[in-house]
């Protein structure tokens, strides 16, 4: 009581502060501040009476206080101040340093906390003898905090298991019945259920297979093979992905490998081609500048000879010759210094040829070892930079995702039941990939996640940040049978008249069909008899 009303531990409260709980502590209800300050004053001047007349005061200390017409100020603003501030420092700046000041603290803060939304102007909240109905349910809400108390109290492995919040509501109503913050409100009143922003992790897994049974296109006996498997972003950010299993990655990288084979092949046949071809120009041609040089020499000794005088012709014979003998020295001219080269293509051609084909037994070794995931042996001759590339293009890369199951094992053909009651990543995020990102945001939404939820297959397996409460109140839905029923923590309040100033309105929409809904409730039955949660079922 003093630390709700005057925020003191009970040996720091003054006279008055004293008498004035003193005096309530017979009739709290019918002598609160709130509701009669009349006759609270009443009963404080009958203990400090009392209090004169057993000698535990004197006369002008009863005079002094006596005489004060008014109540504390602090006592007349609601709990001392518990009102004021923000939902991150609710009880925090008082009572956490002074011990719990009430029951179900982190339930009390949230629903002080929220008074101040429903009362905005704030005079209904400073004026006083508010009647707050809630939906806790104290005994589960007392027996929820000696569990996480007691949970904490424990190590593991050497080590503080750190912090933890439970929330636990009414699937039919949205009530909530159970809302604790952390392990200890003594030492910390941040309300973690409300406020923590964490990774889900696996228990964002049912949102996913929920929003896959939602589309039709599968049931909970649909089967899917857990492998290893790489996604690749096709197109741009909101592109869809290419999923490539390990087996059909080593299929490819043969198949690759086996077309560049083929390729440096035809790359040798038509580099000797091309150059059988350059053979023949150049034989060609260095027979007619042959034919060329000869009939130059023939000529210019037919010249040398009528200039000998060996030959009597006319004049226009020996110009004759002379034109001749000029042509066919350009001719042999232009022969000479434009002699055929090798086409620019045969050193490129002849470079891809030059890469040694495997024999068949080692490509059937090779293809034997990709699919098994052993090394397959190299080849003795080096493969060039654009054929790593290639090879690059069927491995993994920058951006592609690559989701292991836990155990880094994988089961083969399951069906979605198994999978989820197994908790196995890879069929899940097939699965996501199988119905599009979007769909499992657009199910999130409707189940009352309001985060910020990231375009990435790796959102199914829980990559994203909510808080407790929002994750109660998506399973909530699920529990109700697809109803989803707006979580409160007020059903209504009371001014100091005793009328009525808020009730709370229920607020329904159906998001999934009930058929939906026991299908996802046998399989998360499954995960507790015969999957990842058998632990949940000790003692119970």
């Amino acid at each position: 009581a003093s630390a709700v009303y005057f925020r003191k531990k009970p040996r720091d409260l003054n006279l008055e502060e004293a008498s004035l709980l003193a005096g309530i502590l017979p009739a709290p209800e019918h002598l609160s501040p709130y509701r009669n300050p009349k006759g609270c004053l009443r009963a404080r001047a009958s203990v400090l009476r009392r209090m004169l007349a057993c000698g535990y005061i004197t006369d002008g200390e009863f005079d002094q206080v006596a005489s004060k017409k008014q109540l504390p100020r602090s006592m007349l603003t609601q709990g001392g101040g518990l009102l004021d501030g923000g939902r991150e420092t609710q009880g925090g700046g008082g009572p956490a340093a002074i011990g719990v000041p009430f029951r179900a603290p982190y339930f009390v803060a949230e629903v002080l906390y929220q008074l101040r939304g429903l009362f905005t102007d704030g005079e209904v909240l400073h004026r006083g003898g508010l009647q707050v109905h809630t939906t806790v349910d104290l005994a589960l809400q007392e027996h929820a905090e000696r569990i996480l108390q007691e949970d904490g109290a424990r190590m593991r492995l050497g080590e503080d298991k750190g912090e933890a919040a439970l929330v636990a509501m009414d699937p039919h109503s949205g009530a909530v019945r159970v809302l604790v913050g952390g392990r200890s409100y003594a030492k910390s009143p941040y309300n973690r259920a409300m406020l923590a922003l964490r990774q889900p992790g696996s228990a964002f897994k049912p949102i996913v297979y929920l929003a896959a049974l939602a589309t039709g296109l599968v049931t909970p006996r649909t089967e899917v093979e857990d492998e290893e498997i790489v996604f690749r972003r096709e197109g741009d950010q909101e592109g869809g992905w290419t999923a490539i299993s390990k087996k059909d990655r080593a299929l490819r990288v043969l198949e690759r490998r086996e077309e560049r084979e083929k390729e440096r092949e035809e790359a040798g046949r038509r580099a000797q081609r091309l150059r059988m071809d350059h053979e023949r120009t150049l034989r060609s041609h260095r027979e007619a500048a042959e034919r060329c040089r000869r009939r130059l020499q023939a000529t210019q000794r037919r010249i040398a000879e009528y200039e000998g005088g060996k030959i009597v012709r006319k004049q226009s014979y020996f110009d004759s010759l002379l034109e001749e003998s000029s042509l066919l020295e350009e001719e042999l001219l232009r022969l000479e210094e434009s002699v055929p080269t090798p086409s620019p293509e045969i050193p490129q051609l002849e470079r891809r040829s030059m890469v040694r084909t495997p024999a068949p037994a080692e490509a059937q070794a090779s293809r034997r070892s990709r699919i098994l995931g052993r090394p397959a042996p190299r080849p003795h001759s080096s493969s060039s930079a654009e054929e790593e590339e290639e090879d690059e293009e069927v491995s993994d890369r920058e951006g592609d995702y690559c989701p292991q199951n836990y155990s880094r094992e994988y089961r083969g053909v399951v069906t979605l039941r198994q999978s989820l009651a197994g908790s196995l990543n890879v069929p899940t995020v097939k699965l996501a990939n199988l119905i599009g990102v979007d769909a499992v945001i657009d199910m999130a939404r409707k189940l009352g996640i309001r985060g910020k939820l990231p375009y990435e297959l790796s959102l199914a397996l829980g990559s994203c940040e909510v808080t407790p409460f929002e994750m109660a109140h998506a399973f909530n839905t699920i529990a109700s049978g697809g109803v989803c029923s707006r979580p409160h923590l007020i059903t209504k309040v009371r001014d100091s008249a005793n009328r009525v100033v808020y009730r709370h309105k229920a607020s329904k929409r159906v998001v999934l069909g009930r058929n939906i809904c026991a299908d996802m409730h046998r399989m998360l039955c499954s995960a507790v008899t015969e999957g990842t949660g058998r632990a949940a079922t000790k003692g119970w």
